[in-house]
């Protein structure tokens, strides 16, 4: 994930995003004994939004703790015209503090409150 991309080693999202593309996934049972991640909302961000998201983004702080049941999850491409940047939060839909690591090639980051809102409002049917 992110290979090749300039400072990642030093911010989540070290490029100047002109947009964010934020697909979010649930966990959804397909029988008894299994389930399956699918496609529960979408949203792309430019201009002043993809900036403050990845200002947001950028502000995680590190990672406190791991090993929370994933049960919604987000994917996030920040893009400028020639680089990339996705994002990864999988979080735990019945812990509202937002325990769900961020990963990205920088390492592991700490999902916020703010975050899980942000992530969770640009998502929505409601924001389309």
């Amino acid at each position: 994930m992110n290979a090749g991309v300039a400072g990642i080693d030093k911010k989540f999202v070290p490029i100047a995003a002109l947009s964010v593309r934020l697909c979010r996934y649930e966990l959804v049972p397909v029988n008894t004994k299994t389930s399956t991640m699918r496609l529960a909302g979408s949203g792309v961000l430019s201009g002043a939004r993809a900036t403050q998201l990845e200002d947001l983004a950028n502000h995680l702080p590190a990672m406190l703790t791991r090993g929370c049941g994933v049960g919604r999850f987000f994917l996030l491409t920040f893009a400028d015209k020639t680089h990339h940047v996705d994002l990864e939060e999988g979080t735990n839909v019945n812990d509202p503090t937002g325990c769900g690591p961020v990963n990205g090639a920088l390492g592991g980051g700490q999902s916020t409150i703010q975050w899980l809102h942000e992530l969770k409002v640009y998502t929505s049917s409601r924001h389309q």
